[in-house]
Protein backbone atom coordinates (compact mmCIF):
# COMPACT_ATOMS: atom_id res chain seq x y z
CA UNK A 1 0.00 0.00 0.00
CA UNK A 2 2.65 2.51 1.06
CA UNK A 3 4.95 1.40 -1.77
CA UNK A 4 2.16 1.93 -4.28
CA UNK A 5 1.53 5.44 -2.96
CA UNK A 6 5.26 6.17 -3.17
CA UNK A 7 5.44 4.91 -6.76
CA UNK A 8 2.48 7.09 -7.71
CA UNK A 9 4.13 10.12 -6.11
CA UNK A 10 7.34 9.46 -8.03
CA UNK A 11 5.36 9.31 -11.28
CA UNK A 12 3.64 12.60 -10.42
CA UNK A 13 7.00 14.23 -9.73
CA UNK A 14 8.40 12.97 -13.04
CA UNK A 15 5.39 14.36 -14.89
CA UNK A 16 5.67 17.69 -13.09
CA UNK A 17 9.38 17.94 -13.88
CA UNK A 18 8.78 17.07 -17.53
CA UNK A 19 6.04 19.68 -17.67
CA UNK A 20 8.38 22.33 -16.25
CA UNK A 21 11.11 21.37 -18.72
CA UNK A 22 8.63 21.66 -21.61
CA UNK A 23 7.55 25.10 -20.40
CA UNK A 24 11.17 26.26 -20.14
CA UNK A 25 12.04 24.90 -23.58
CA UNK A 26 9.12 26.48 -25.39
CA UNK A 27 10.69 29.80 -26.34
CA UNK A 28 7.72 30.83 -28.48
CA UNK A 29 5.61 31.37 -25.37
CA UNK A 30 5.54 34.79 -23.80
CA UNK A 31 6.89 35.17 -20.29
CA UNK A 32 3.36 35.85 -19.03
CA UNK A 33 2.05 32.61 -20.55
CA UNK A 34 4.93 30.65 -19.03
CA UNK A 35 4.25 32.17 -15.62
CA UNK A 36 0.57 31.32 -15.90
CA UNK A 37 1.28 27.70 -16.86
CA UNK A 38 3.79 27.27 -14.05
CA UNK A 39 1.36 28.78 -11.54
CA UNK A 40 -1.41 26.44 -12.65
CA UNK A 41 0.77 23.35 -12.14
CA UNK A 42 -0.75 21.10 -9.51
CA UNK A 43 1.11 21.26 -6.20
CA UNK A 44 2.26 17.91 -4.82
CA UNK A 45 1.63 17.71 -1.10
CA UNK A 46 4.45 15.43 -0.05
Amino acid sequence: MFLEMLENKVEELKEKKNSEININNNSRESKLEKTHRINTTVDLNI
